[in-house]
């Protein structure tokens, strides 16, 4: 594993993933308990997500608002390092008080790669599946919208 550091709430950098997993959405809905976390070494960050308690009953939920979150990771970083991440941000919620996260990943068709990864994460780390939305996507191209 390389020498990557959980950092809560220290905004190393601009961490991979879409507008709705970077800093500046987060800090629209975090209130006052929302954590950051990215995974970094040095100033690089390989990994981030970030949770913001949904109620009184434990939940903490990625995004507290919003589409999509989730876990959001360079297409570099090793699963180890991945699996690393997830368990140091867990232990640190479960500190916090969380019985039951939850996560809202993007939509398969915005990068196949990055969701099979979050997927096989998740789940292997005992996660279910609680609802499924159908996505509808169009791929950009010459034609007009209409055909």
């Amino acid at each position: 594993m390389a020498d990557y550091a959980l950092r809560d709430n220290a905004f190393v950098g601009a961490g991979p993933g879409s507008l709705f997993q970077q800093p500046a959405f987060f800090r629209l809905h975090a209130g006052e308990r929302g954590r950051y976390f990215e995974w970094a070494a040095n100033d690089k960050v390989g990994a981030s997500v970030h949770f913001t308690p949904a109620g009184d009953d434990g939940l903490w939920r990625s995004p507290a608002r919003g589409t999509f979150a989730g876990f959001a990771s360079d297409a570099e970083l090793k699963g180890e390092d991945l699996f690393a991440f997830h368990d140091a941000v867990e232990s640190t919620l479960r500190a916090e008080g969380a019985k039951r996260l939850e996560v809202l990943p993007a939509p398969m068709a915005h990068d196949p790669a990055a969701f099979a990864n979050q997927l096989y994460l998740l789940r292997t780390r005992g996660y279910e599946m609680s609802q499924c939305d159908l996505n509808q996507s169009l791929e950009v191209d010459a034609r007009s919208l209409s055909d």
